[in-house]
């Protein structure tokens, strides 16, 4: 059996990268004899050579660009690693290869992203709601839309694409209500990094910290309220060492937030690696256009009783309580244990 991830495996984020290696190697590993590939597609506006710093000329754009250079090279080797397919730029290429595969599945992330649809290739672009492989089963696994309401616009783009899934599933509430309104069904399910035991996660690992230390991992531009609650949050937690893991390998990366005392993030990934080393975190919510971020977050703390680790002010600090992680272990195994079956019964079984 020929299996096909699309995914976001190219976007330079250690979350992005690690939860498509989750979803891939679970999939190699749960059947035996199948071949399990990432298709390695992504448009070409999305090199991350060091041409790519200076697409733009204003000073800004390139000193943002030149980071995200740094941390593709950090995070690149790891990602080498994965299975893949030949590289595509645009689904038009897909098509000619589309017939190598029994089952195509895409996720997780937010692979619907609403401006990737409209313009990923310059154009409207449906690679994601899997368009070029009409002959393939086709599932969704964990897939995000990344905002919690949809315009007419895209509705029309993938409602009859989407009718020509064998099954879906869905990453958090508001993506499922979606679905929902416009006729689709589908399950929610654990994101694929949780598929994946922590003997795995701490055997890739490789970070060493004598002294207590904070990890901070902050992505994107904050509004000085956000920076004023995060410093604030370290002033309460009374920690000298604070070390922003932001540029790490992908194993220097999981190594720091399970060795950290506690981490302080407003990365959905983060988070997900926070809960499967028991290292506690504090979350800070996106707000203002970016607030449907949120949504992902919300849904997996508030199936694991822990919304309180949200926090809006640093009284939530204060009013916090200790993580029992028990609970947390107990309530994530049954969604664990749900989200494989999912998998069984549409990938292997149906």
């Amino acid at each position: 059996m020929k299996i096909g991830i699309m995914t976001f495996h190219w976007a330079t984020n250690h979350g992005a990268v690690i939860q498509a290696y989750a979803l891939q190697k679970f999939l190699e590993e749960s059947i035996e004899e199948a071949e399990v590939k990432i298709i390695d597609y992504y448009p070409s506006r999305y090199e991350k050579g060091y041409k790519s710093v200076f697409r733009s000329l204003n000073p800004s754009a390139i000193k943002k660009n030149y980071k995200e250079y740094r941390k593709e090279k950090l995070i690149k080797p790891f990602r080498e690693k994965m299975p893949m397919t030949n590289h595509f730029t645009d689904t038009e290429e897909l098509k000619s290869y589309a017939n190598d595969f029994d089952i195509v599945i895409c996720g997780s992330d937010q692979i619907w992203n609403e401006f990737f649809t409209l313009h990923g290739e310059g154009k409207v672009t449906t690679a994601y709601y899997l368009s070029f492989c009409p002959k393939s089963k086709k599932i969704a696994y964990a897939a995000s839309f990344g905002f919690d309401s949809m315009n007419d616009e895209i509705q029309k783009i993938i409602t009859p694409l989407l009718i020509e899934f064998n099954a879906i599933s869905v990453r958090e509430n508001s993506a499922k209500e979606i679905l929902s309104k416009i006729g689709i069904q589908s399950e929610k399910v654990c994101d694929p990094t949780f598929l994946l035991n922590k003997e795995h996660y701490v055997s890739l690992s490789n970070f060493r910290v004598k002294d207590d230390f904070i990890a901070k991992y902050i992505l994107r531009k904050q509004t000085s309220k956000s920076n004023n609650l995060i410093e604030s949050i370290i002033d309460i937690m009374h920690c000298n060492k604070i070390i922003d893991i932001e540029m790490m390998t992908v194993e220097n990366w999981l190594g720091a937030i399970k060795e950290a005392h506690y981490c302080i993030t407003n990365s959905f990934h983060c988070t997900v690696f926070s809960i499967i080393f028991h290292t506690p975190f504090y979350v800070i919510a996106e707000n203002g256009k970016r607030s449907g971020m949120n949504d992902r977050l919300i849904t997996l703390l508030d199936d694991l009783q822990l919304t309180n680790r949200i926090i809006n002010s640093p009284s939530d600090i204060k009013n916090s309580e200790d993580i029992n992680w028990a609970v947390v272990d107990n309530k994530l195994n049954e969604i664990v244990k749900a989200s494989k079956c999912f998998i069984y019964k549409n990938c292997f079984l149906g």
